[in-house]
């Protein structure tokens, strides 16, 4: 058996740039996991995953030429059903050993000598016979949404396919795919070096590409990006502003990235900056500059990236220039003419916009939002004026041209046209503030208003469409309600006025019974919705297992701002030497509790009469500490607290050694239980303990 490194490639016509890496990835390991299925060995941690606009391709490491050689174990049928009375074989046993390939003499027996039995060796498979099969299984298996057909071809794929290379080491492997025969030949740069070029061995690829002026790393491309990108800005003493996804998807779109710098008109930076940064970035995939300097301030400059080293680069950058005006002017007209009309006159259109059959209009919406914010701002020291204000006007920027023409800037031309209106700066602020988190790791919003006003528009979406029975099922969520309630989680934990989830959906489905029947369940489902996204931040996001969010859940799952402050001392808590023992015990004086209530037993609840020993010890120890204890609790100090209740340790332990809680004497075990109850009543203030043991 040997092992090369195998090389596969498919040459494609452009590949989607949203999509290429997400293909690429599942190519990669789908091939991976077949290999690993088949038995053929291969590194997997020293392989490698490449593409380019028009290709995808892998090199594994090392991978076997054929699989290991095996040794079947086969039990045949019993020895009283394979012989006759006379001793003939039957014709089971006749078939089993035609199974085996093998003459019925040359079958032995179990060693009990009840079965026929056999070992056979079957030699492994060879690498090219399993190689296709398991390609056109993980190809199949592409997140491909809308594959398309090309020339007279029955086939189907992402993009049509116009060559193929497989190798094992110097070796091509014989067969096919989309209708390409595998041979040894790629194709470079479209315009520097087409090709074709033959490939001599597998590990020759990146080296005969990258003089074809195809950088196949995607990594390494994306680096030199990056690189070419920051080293212009600074040439032009600028610094670019760098979108992650815009930059994958640049990275996506060229073979060979040769970063470029141009300007535009300094007149088109009176249009808002958020304008020329979107359509600079999502029309033409540019990288708007700023100023160097901390105002974050936009520069009439952009850099862009070309597929190409041209003989006449600044033929290039006047193109793109020529390109990147008419897109700033059509901003400019879009900026120019919602100013001549305003929120007001769009807060009526917003009647007629529908935001769900059963639910209304967006102005439904907005009414229901605004009662909602009135009733969080009265609560919370908050202008009631301008929540009400900003809660309708928050929606009506969605009726702008600027906004139907960039749908990533509504809020933010809302808070634009707020303060060409003469809006307060707070309703302005918040009503581009209420989209906030737009997705799990945005800012929240700054102010409270804006996070009034953005608590409002989450929880009326919940609850509407939980109450209409549109919940999401499986992964489909039409209406985000899975971003709309960690939205509503992050708010209340971090940044919240001071509100219930409770209250909060009570609110909700009081503003919307007006319009339609709201059901006790409703809000039952929608609050263990929420509590869910609770329930994944911690463990996927902070790490916290589900003990310990059991814990507190027990005891709050209400204040969410209280539970994260209860959660993250017990977190801290539980590092300590004795927060295991603590566990223990409290997980045992549950038990206990438990079983007596179980037998309906009248054993709780007694007076607690003990006099001496470690009893009266641990009595008076509870008693000494209840009310620091309590204080601690309502002050929210939760570390103090558990360190004071940390200090019983001892006495619990020997409790427990010296103890018997469960004593005939009926009083005795009153007393007992009524003090082992006192112990758990102490920490339940701040957690179950018992979930932890």
């Amino acid at each position: 058996m040997s092992h090369q490194n195998l090389l596969v490639e498919l040459g494609c016509e452009e590949l989607p740039p949203k999509a290429l890496d997400k293909l690429s990835k599942a190519l990669f390991e789908g091939v991976m996991a077949g290999l690993e299925k088949a038995g053929i060995e291969f590194n997997k941690d020293q392989s490698r995953l490449f593409n380019s606009p028009r290709r995808l391709a892998f090199r594994l490491h090392q991978v076997a030429d054929k699989q290991a050689d095996q040794s079947l174990k086969r039990r045949g049928p019993a020895v009283a059903a394979a012989f006759d009375d006379e001793g003939k074989p039957t014709p089971a046993a006749l078939g089993f050993a035609r199974s085996v390939n093998l003459d019925i003499s040359d079958i032995a027996r179990t060693e009990d000598g009840k079965h026929l039995y056999v070992e056979v060796a079957k030699a492994g498979q060879s690498l090219s016979s399993v190689l296709y099969p398991i390609l056109e299984d993980a190809l199949k298996k592409l997140p491909i949404p809308k594959p398309m057909r090309w020339g007279n071809h029955q086939i189907s794929f992402v993009r049509p396919v116009h060559w193929l290379v497989v190798m094992h080491g110097d070796e091509v492997i014989a067969g096919s795919l989309f209708e390409q025969a595998a041979g040894k030949q790629t194709r470079g740069h479209r315009t520097h070096a087409p090709g074709p070029h033959t490939i001599g061995h597998a590990d020759d690829y990146e080296g005969l590409l990258e003089k074809a002026f195809v950088m196949v790393d995607p990594e390494a491309r994306k680096a030199r990006i990056l690189e070419q990108t920051n080293s212009v800005a600074k040439a032009q003493g600028k610094r670019a502003l760098i979108d992650s996804d815009l930059l994958n998807e640049v990275n996506n779109l060229v073979e060979w990235p040769v970063a470029l710098s141009g300007s535009f008109d300094a007149d088109f930076l009176e249009v808002p900056a958020e304008a020329l940064i979107s359509s600079m970035q999502s029309h033409q995939k540019f990288f708007p500059l700023l100023e160097d300097n901390d105002k974050q301030q936009l520069a009439n400059q952009f850099i862009t990236i070309s597929n190409l080293e041209s003989e006449n680069p600044e033929a290039v950058r006047q193109g793109f220039e020529r390109v990147i005006r008419p897109r700033l002017a059509d901003a400019r007209f879009f900026w120019d003419q919602d100013r001549k009309h305003g929120l007001e006159s769009w807060k009526a259109t917003l009647e007629n916009v529908v935001f769900q059959k059963q639910l209304g209009s967006i102005a439904d919406k907005s009414r229901r939002m605004a009662a909602i914010s009135q009733h969080i701002a009265d609560e919370n020291g908050i202008d009631q004026t301008h929540a009400a204000t900003a809660a309708a006007l928050c929606k009506c920027d969605l009726m702008s041209e600027m906004v139907g023409e960039f749908p990533d800037l509504q809020g933010t031309m809302g808070r634009y046209y707020a303060q060409a209106a003469g809006e307060d700066n707070q309703v302005a602020d918040a009503i581009e503030e209420h989209y906030q988190p737009r997705f799990a790791s945005d800012k929240l919003p700054a102010s409270p208003l804006g996070r009034t006003l953005a608590l409002a528009d989450r929880i009326d979406t919940l609850v509407g469409i939980f109450a209409i029975g549109q919940k999401p099922t499986g992964t489909k969520d039409p209406f985000g309600l899975r971003r709309a309630a960690l939205g509503t989680v992050r708010i209340l934990q971090f940044g919240a006025p001071d509100y219930s989830l409770s209250k909060l959906l009570a609110n909700a489905a009081n503003q919307l019974s007006q319009q339609l029947e709201v059901k006790p369940e409703v809000l039952v489902d929608a609050r263990e919705f929420i509590l869910e996204r609770v329930r994944h931040h911690y463990q996927s996001e902070s790490g916290y297992k589900a003990p310990l969010f059991n814990a507190v859940a027990a005891v709050e799952d209400d204040d969410l701002r209280d539970f994260d402050q209860r959660i993250t001392a017990l977190a801290a808590f539980m590092q300590r030497p004795e927060a295991t023992a603590l566990a223990g015990a409290n997980k045992r004086i549950r038990n206990i509790l438990q079983k007596v209530q179980k037998t309906g037993a009248n054993d709780l609840g007694g007076e607690i009469i003990a006099t001496a020993g470690v009893e009266q010890q641990l009595h008076q120890a509870i008693t000494d500490m209840s009310d620091s204890v309590a204080t601690l609790v309502v002050a929210k100090d939760y570390g103090s607290a558990l360190d004071k209740l940390s200090t019983l340790r001892p006495l619990i332990d020997q409790f427990f050694e010296d103890v018997m809680v469960m004593d005939e004497d009926q009083a005795i075990r009153r007393s007992r239980l009524a003090l082992v109850a006192s112990v758990e009543k102490l920490f339940v203030q701040v957690a179950d303990f018992s979930k932890l043991g």
